[in-house]
């Protein structure tokens, strides 16, 4: 994995704007899937994520669920999908995970009406979060407190002092409920199992083998990833 740079340690996220989420009404794509979206700041995101197996005119999005399958769409460049750890029982916890092919296919990935966000939509979100942006946007329902708690030990051992009921209401606070995927090599692999999120966004690298994705676990940072890996999406409303 290449990293570009880490944008910030988990506890010195600095933002400009403090801000209250609002849930708001609920998209769905052409599979029926429905997600429920919130408005944080100016933006609306889907607080799920894209579980979708056609494009919005209908055509199929090529499933890749083999390390063999996997290796072979990356190899020629082809948008896939797949379930994380090749179980389907995931999906309707955790969504599906794409390569970037699928991201950029003009045939729309997003529900009408929303698109895969860019980079720096990303970061709008990240600057209205303000301090503390990745506590504030992960999900702690069932496992996944279990799941979440590195990062919030991470936290917890930085901040001896401070007062447990702040860091309580702080977990979550945006409505983002980030969930943690872990992602998947171009090779088929998978790695850092219900640890860490990764999503892609929409925006190429320099190196035109690599794309723009945001990570969340200890940090919560921007990098550039081989467009061949399995990564989560997000939606953001036109």
């Amino acid at each position: 994995m290449k990293n570009i740079f880490f944008a910030l340690v988990l506890v010195l996220f600095i933002g400009c704007t403090k801000t209250d989420a609002v849930v708001t009404s609920s998209v769905s794509d052409i599979d029926g899937n429905v997600y429920p979206a919130v408005t944080i700041g100016k933006q609306t995101w889907t607080k799920t994520n894209l579980n979708v197996t056609q494009y919005n005119n209908g055509t199929l999005i090529n499933e890749a669920q083999t390390d063999e399958e996997w290796a072979k769409a990356a190899k020629d460049q082809v948008a896939a999908w797949c379930s994380y750890n090749r179980d389907s029982a995931n999906d309707s916890i955790y969504g599906k995970l794409y390569n970037w092919y699928a991201v950029v296919n003009r045939k729309g990935l997003a529900p009408e009406g929303w698109h895969v966000p860019a980079k720096s939509e990303w970061e709008v979100l990240i600057n209205t979060l303000g301090t503390n942006a990745a506590l504030k946007m992960i999900d702690i329902s069932g496992s996944n407190v279990d799941n979440w708690a590195p990062l919030i030990t991470s936290y917890t051992d930085l901040h001896p002092d401070e007062n447990p009921d702040v860091l309580t209401k702080m977990l979550n606070k945006s409505k983002f409920t980030a969930v943690p995927v872990g992602f998947r090599s171009s090779s088929g692999l998978f790695f850092h199992e219900f640890r860490i999120a990764y999503w892609w966004t929409s925006s190429e690298a320099d190196d035109n083998s690599y794309a723009w994705c945001r990570s969340l676990g200890l940090s919560n940072c921007s990098t550039y990833n081989n467009k061949r890996y399995g990564f989560s999406i997000r939606c953001l409303k036109d």
